[in-house]
């Protein structure tokens, strides 16, 4: 029988080209599963697809798919094996693979069966890239021969970049094809898309061929175009909107008002401009008011212009409104009045009036004049308009008279998020954000070939680039090429350079600085470096707002200084000569670090810190920072492996990298051995842990170091339960400190002791070192290392009541170990504590509240690598899960649990380990349902793992523990 597999895209079967279908999604699944697997056991199918039944209806429901399948293809599809599904020989399997039709087996989920669609994953991952490479192949050859229609071609296509959205040469050949036959649409439909995409997810641009190919498509369109209309650059789509707007306003339709957005040049006073004298709409009266920063504090300014230009567009005379409207006008707005504009007596008394009384008059005043005439009213830069004027615009005519006035008002970008806060949610069902991007590569060649005669490709590369497609630079860069200035003068020397000439010293030196921060400006620092305070710094930083060199922006609540444009920002920096710029550097450098010092919290500044003193070209300070905070991640000073991830591997090996390139000082070589060290005893691989360690024993003097390498060999103890280990370098480092008194360290180094006497059961001498080394923290700073060691101390105080057995009194301890780790957020240490509680209350028969605790260590095992314990916490969640007679569950956390064993060596985890391999293996001996899912988990004797606990418990001295498996 041949059976053909159609397994790319949604998946199908065929017999004799008829398509099958299969009663159940479960049933089709085992059928794929099995065909590409050849072989596989019956056991493990009800496991992948029932993993939430027990074994019993698992095996009728796989019996159940086994017969459908049957049923379509007949009785000898399978092998006659028991326990084993297999095709049998009279079956040929015909795999139909065409990766342009989809993924493998794309859109086919089973929900609940997290393993059958991982097996789709992975099968995905690992044939990807083979079929993707002969699929193009495929596509490429039949392009160039013209095998394929259009849809065909589009449709190929898509397939492929759904696979490879990045693969220029796809993209060039298909973009040549449709040159080649004249769809030059096409060609810049296809262009512009790819160029966002390589913008956007890789800012890089794409090949000069595949530009060269696009600008020659544009030249053939303009050529077949002929003379075109007049038309304003680059806001076609804008100026279609105010357009659309304008007219719903006329009409009567719905309509919205529109907020103008966008940063400094990006054009918004001439778009607005533009639309207002060319818009060749009649029928209403349009009124423009410009809002000065100067005038910003005069109260009112903004509203009696629009009053006064409202009365005048409707040649009203103010003498003709009645009585109270008139007195308002003279006593709010006098400047709309000449002389003698106080005759006659007003009942208004020095200009004082209720708000609700002036807001209730203007209100009545606005809907007077709005009842004669249609008005559009445009309002350019919000951000400058006085106070009272702004909330009469937003509450009153923008809410209560949407209807008889349109409103355009611009508003720069950094400023749109605090202005809309300003409104009610009916307000902002009536407005329509237009936000006004930099001009796109392709707008700013349509510009360039307007404004220049014939320009080069790439005048038009430099133009996009030094302008960034903001508006403003470009036309400024266009004009300078227009009358023929040099090229030299093209990079913003006349926007920038006759600015920078109406700064002072102190401002220029403030901008020529905060051109090295590569994010955020840091204003006290350079205040620090030039040597102001901070009111003067803040004076500097206004004005230079104020020209347009920065702008404010607000993030998260603060205020943030950032350059206007980035062009701007490159240009003043690369202006300064190169030892100017890295004095810059150093000095930031100098001060962060110095800010890092003070607070104690290098962390914050770190990043920072490394970026300047690498631009300073200061490689071994760079490369200590670097060290430091690798030293960091990886807790050098913490008994626990807790941030470890295979992000830290890289960082290392890319930390390697750069010391072999630089010649460095021996102390950093010697720090980065630690390092290394360190980070190898903490993911288990002793022997080069140890063989670092001891390098540096024998080979630095620095007491720092060897002091820190006596610590590595402590943790290498606590891991393996080591004591002779932990004794022994404990009494090594103790004597350091004698050479180098440090009362955190010792009382570190102390209750490390304590805990190598705790497991040889010397409980009373282990608990009065304990009491001395808390007492040593007694009145010191409450650092995160501090609260770490009072922890770890509170923790090792139970282990006496631990050993005797007595589980109750042990809990108070551990909860007071988690309270401190909790409440200052430290991590280290705490997965460890979750463990002994959860131990604990499993002991005296709290199990709900263990189960609490070892999965809160599982769900902070997610964040964090933490090889300690892991097995142990495993192994009890094992045995949580059997008591509630979940055994899948049981045997998935027993399988885990012996995984992580293998990593770390461990009696004491060990021990427990087999013990509760033995107390399953009980319960397996006695429930049939059990046994048919633990003894896949557990396939040696019950006696096999009795003796394996029987040997640790012994080698940890407790060999009580055995005694709950003897009474069972």
């Amino acid at each position: 029988m041949k059976i053909s597999l159609n397994l790319s895209g949604p998946p199908s079967v065929a017999v004799d080209g008829a398509r099958v279908e299969f009663a159940t999604k479960k049933a089709e699944a085992i059928f794929y599963y099995t065909a590409l697997k050849g072989q596989v056991s019956k056991q493990s199918l009800e496991l992948m697809f029932w993993p939430e039944l027990d074994e019993a209806h698992a095996n009728k429901n796989l019996r159940n798919s086994i017969y459908y399948i049957t049923r379509i293809f007949g009785a000898g599809v399978f092998k006659k094996s028991r326990g084993v599904l297999e095709f049998s020989g009279s079956v040929e399997f015909v795999e139909n693979i065409d990766p342009l039709r989809g993924r493998f087996m794309e859109g086919f989920y089973l929900k609940d069966c997290p393993d059958f669609n991982s097996f789709v994953d992975e099968y995905n991952n690992s044939r990807d890239m083979q079929l993707y490479n002969s699929a193009k192949a495929n596509f490429l050859r039949a392009l160039s021969v013209g095998e394929l229609d259009d849809m065909e071609t589009l449709n190929r296509y898509g397939a492929l970049s759904r696979m490879d959205p990045y693969d220029e040469e796809v993209v060039f050949a298909l973009m040549e094809h449709c040159f080649g036959e004249g769809r030059l649409d096409e060609v810049v439909k296809l262009y512009r898309d790819f160029e966002r995409k390589m913008l956007r997810d890789l800012m890089l641009e794409p090949l000069k061929d595949i530009q060269n190919l696009y600008r020659a498509a544009l030249l053939r369109k303009k050529a077949e175009r002929g003379a075109a209309a007049p038309f304003f650059f680059g806001r076609l789509t804008e100026l279609k909107r105010l357009s659309r707007s304008h007219r719903d306003f006329l009409s009567g339709s719905q309509y919205t008002d529109l907020i103008i957005s966008g940063g400094i040049g990006s054009g918004k006073t001439y778009l607005l401009s533009h639309y207002m004298r060319n818009s060749g709409i009649k029928g209403t009266k349009v009124l423009e008011l410009v809002c000065y920063e100067a005038e910003r504090k005069i109260e009112y300014r903004v509203l009696s212009l629009l009053i006064g230009k409202m009365l005048k567009a409707l040649k009203v005379d103010t003498k003709d409104l009645p009585e109270s409207y008139r007195q308002i006008l003279v006593y709010f707005f006098p400047f709309m009045f000449g002389k003698g504009a106080h005759d006659g007596q007003s009942d208004v008394k020095d200009g004082k009036l209720p708000f609700f009384e002036l807001e209730e008059l203007l209100s009545e005043l606005f809907a007077r004049l709005t009842a004669r005439a249609k008005f559009v009213i445009v309002i350019d830069d919000i951000r400058y308009c006085d106070r009272m004027s702004f909330d009469f615009i937003q509450r009153v005519a923008l809410c209560k008279y949407h209807g008889r006035a349109l409103f355009f008002i611009s508003c720069h970008d950094s400023w749109l998020k605090e202005y809309l806060k300003t409104f009610d949610k009916n307000t902002l069902r009536n407005i329509d954000i237009l936000e006004l991007k930099n001009f796109r590569r392709d707008e700013v060649e349509a510009i360039a070939s307007r404004r220049l005669k014939d320009p080069a490709p790439e005048t038009v590369d430099a133009l996009y680039k030094e302008s960034g497609g903001n508006p403003l630079y470009l036309f400024e860069i266009i004009n300078s090429l227009k009358d023929n200035k040099p090229v030299n003068n093209y990079k913003f020397i006349y926007l920038l350079e006759n600015r920078l000439k109406t700064l002072s010293s102190y401002e220029q030196m403030a901008l020529y600085i905060s051109s090295a921060f590569f994010s955020d400006i840091m204003p006290e620092a350079v205040a620090d470096i030039i040597g102001v305070d901070s009111i003067r710094i803040l004076e500097l930083y206004e004005s230079l707002v104020q020209n347009g060199f920065l702008k404010e922006e607000i993030r998260d609540g603060h205020l943030t200084l950032m350059f206007a444009h980035e062009q701007f920002r490159l240009y003043i920096y690369q202006s300064q000569p190169l030892i100017k710029r890295k004095t810059i550097h150093m000095k930031i450098a100098e001060y962060l670090a110095s800010c890092a010092r003070e607070a104690e919290c290098e962390r914050d500044y770190i990043d920072s810190i490394i970026y300047h003193y690498h631009s300073a070209g200061q490689m071994v300070k760079y490369l200590s920072c670097k060290l430091r905070k690798a030293l960091n991640i990886v807790s050098v000073d913490h008994d626990f492996p807790e941030f470890l991830s295979g992000v830290t591997q890289d960082f290392i090996a890319k930390l390697e990298e750069e010391f072999c390139l630089v010649s460095v000082p021996l102390d950093l070589k010697y720090e980065f051995t630690l390092l290394k060290a360190s980070f190898a005893v903490k993911t288990c691989n002793y022997d080069e842990g140890l063989k670092l360690i001891r390098f540096i024993l024998e080979s630095d003097t620095d007491k720092r170091r060897l002091l820190k390498a006596r610590k590595q060999l402590i943790y290498y103890g606590i891991q393996t339960r080591d004591h002779a280990m932990i004794r022994e370098n404990a009494i090594a480092a103790l004597r350091i400190l004698k050479e180098r008194p440090d009362d955190v360290e010792k009382a570190d180094i102390l209750k490390s002791y304590a805990l190598a006497e705790l497991n040889c059961r010397h409980c009373k001498n282990a608990g009065r070192i304990l009491l001395r080394s808390l007492a040593m923290l007694d009145g010191m700073p409450l650092s995160e290392t501090v609260l770490y060691i009072r922890a770890c101390i509170f923790n090792y105080l139970a282990y006496e009541h631990k050993y005797a057995g007595e589980y109750e009194r042990c809990i108070p301890f551990y909860m007071k170990s988690i309270e401190i780790c909790t409440s200052a957020n430290i991590t280290n240490g705490l997965p460890l504590f979750y463990m002994n509680l959860g131990q604990a209350l499993m002991k005296i028969g709290r199990q709900e509240e263990a189960k609490k605790y070892f999965l809160k260590f599982e769900v902070l095992r997610e964040r964090i690598y933490s090889a300690l314990s892991t097995t142990i916490v495993k192994a009890y969640l094992a045995l949580i899960y059997c008591i509630e007679r979940n055994y899948r569950l049981s045997a998935k956390y027993l399988a885990e649990g012996f995984e992580c064993s293998r990593v770390i060596k461990n009696s004491y985890e060990y021990a427990y380990l087999y013990k509760i391999c033995a107390l399953l293996k009980k319960t397996a001996l006695k429930d049939c349902e059990a046994a048919g899912i633990l003894n896949a988990v557990l396939p040696e004797s019950y006696g096999y793992y009795y003796e394996r606990a029987s040997e640790n418990f012994k080698k940890i001295g407790l060999e009580r523990e055995l005694a709950e498996l003897d009474r069972m």
